[in-house]
């Protein structure tokens, strides 16, 4: 596979929109307990426990609220960590072409994050792999050489590795040298949010950063199909 594969099969088109792009700890929380909230809410009872804690302190007496606010808190928290420790795999099991796609896409050697948020007005071609993965190996050079010809204005590939973190910083140094960015995913969170059960994994996120297309358990014979799907994406607005 080589650059003329791509040459003869991408159709760019220079005048696509481009689009250029702490906050304290509270407001992070009230973030997640909001996201949470939004799918948990009825599955996990929360809407009944928190009507609950309502109507029971506008019928306790004043020495009774004291207990059940401290009470409501206790299991309050609980809950809490309960719902945050389910909330990668519901995640992953809702999230389906047409999507927002999920932000992290893991962490570079240097240790710094990398996000979809980056590539808004590019397309962005996300693939999961591991060294003892043949097929993810072979699919290195050829998504090398697809950033190279669509070129960074267009398309950002990004290659998430699924092993432990001293493994990736190995195989960095090891691989040749790739037009693309490699991240690691060492907790599996990134690959939990985009619903990876087997590699390799490829996912296609539009300018918009929604889902476009997903592939999964593809190799070499998918070639033709997989560069449609690229065509498909840049032709997106």
């Amino acid at each position: 596979m080589d650059r003329q594969f791509w040459r003869e099969r991408l159709r760019i088109k220079e005048d696509s929109p481009k689009m250029n792009l702490g906050v304290g700890f509270i407001l992070a929380l009230f973030a997640i307990a909001f996201a949470l909230a939004q799918r948990f809410w009825e599955a996990s009872g929360v809407g009944g426990y928190l009507t609950y804690v309502f109507f029971e302190l506008q019928t306790t007496n004043p020495r009774q609220t004291a207990g059940t606010v401290m009470t409501a808190l206790r299991v309050g928290f609980v809950l809490f960590v309960i719902i945050a420790a389910a909330a990668p795999n519901a995640y992953a099991q809702q999230t389906k072409v047409g999507d927002l796609a999920p932000p992290s896409l893991g962490k570079t050697v240097e240790d710094m994050p990398v996000n979809v948020g980056e590539s808004f007005g590019k397309v962005t071609v996300v693939t999961f792999w591991a060294s003892w993965c043949a097929p993810c190996r072979a699919e290195l050079p050829m998504l090398s050489k697809l950033q190279k010809v669509a070129g960074p204005d267009q398309i950002r590939v990004v290659a998430v590795n699924i092993e432990k973190a001293w493994e990736f910083r190995r195989l960095v140094t090891r691989l040749p040298p790739l037009e693309l960015t490699l991240t690691n995913d060492s907790d599996g969170k990134v690959s939990a949010a985009y619903g990876v059960s087997a590699i390799p994994h490829l996912v296609f996120i539009g300018r918009d950063g929604r889902i476009l297309n997903v592939r999964r358990g593809y190799d070499g014979k998918h070639l033709e199909e997989i560069a449609a799907d690229v065509n498909a994406a840049l032709a997106t607005r």
